[in-house]
């Protein structure tokens, strides 16, 4: 092979090796956007023998109750994609949050053999979120006991297999944003996209007959600056644009809880 063909044949290759990645990158560049989503519904319960459960298969646009079963002294629920727990209790009812204590920050203590345990108010609530359901408390009275079944729960004195001996137990709230990054990589390992997204999810439980669902996601894609994290020691901060757009679809999404209430 004379030297001239030879160096069009590793011009080729090479154009071929840079260019098929490249190609891949602008087919699956997106362009910066903003997709939010808003769920709100209700889910009919049955009552079997004390055992609250879902009558049938319940979602809405975008998440669903995969599923949903309580009674006293045990609570089990997954919202695909979104929460999941199993857990027991010496009493359920008596450990679970109330709407109450959101609306007033309030402070419970649980009294346990000879000791007072208090379990912490749900400071991380999105604020536009406290205010509706506090709007909602004043139309609404009966809503102020009803229960919040991803807030935090005082289980009492449980036995807990892993530790083979009884315990005072908690359940930690998930009733708060979360918020994380993710990224689209091409075969050269370069990100091509870039994901910020923070969701909210609540769960009503309405005298004891029907379980809400107040779900809200915000997320986007290739947009500087989207979600700034801080660390300082222990502590977490996290806000930039998708916290704020999180804060304002959940004031949006208000008056379809208000709606799914009255129904």
């Amino acid at each position: 092979m004379k030297l001239w063909k030879f160096y069009v044949v590793v011009a080729v290759v090479l154009a071929l090796v840079v260019g098929i990645p490249a190609s891949i990158y602008f087919v699956l560049k997106q362009p910066p956007g903003v997709k939010t989503t808003v769920d709100v519904f209700a889910c009919d319960l049955a009552n079997e023998s004390g055992m609250l459960m879902l009558k049938k298969p319940c979602e809405g646009n975008y998440v669903k109750v995969t599923s949903f079963v309580i009674n006293k002294t045990y609570l089990k629920y997954e919202i695909a994609d979104r929460l999941k727990l199993e857990t027991t209790a010496e009493d359920i009812w008596l450990g679970m949050t109330t709407v109450d204590e959101v609306v007033n920050g309030k402070v419970r203590e649980f009294r346990a053999g000879n000791k007072t345990y208090s379990k912490a108010p749900e400071n991380w609530v999105p604020p536009p979120f406290r205010a509706a359901l506090a709007r909602l408390v004043k139309k609404y009275p009966w809503l102020s006991e009803a229960y919040i079944v991803n807030g935090g729960i005082f289980r009492g004195e449980v036995f807990e297999p892993w530790a083979n001996q009884t315990v005072i137990g908690f359940v930690f709230s998930a009733l708060q944003p979360f918020c994380g990054k993710s990224f689209d990589t091409g075969p050269g390992g370069g990100v091509i996209n870039e994901y910020d997204s923070c969701r909210f999810t609540a769960l009503l439980l309405i005298n004891r007959t029907r379980l809400v669902v107040f779900d809200v996601s915000v997320e986007l894609v290739n947009i500087d600056n989207a979600l700034e994290i801080q660390e300082r020691g222990d502590e977490i901060k996290i806000g930039g644009g998708a916290v704020g757009m999180l804060m304002k679809a959940v004031n949006n999404a208000t008056r379809l809880l208000e709606e799914a209430l009255a129904n």
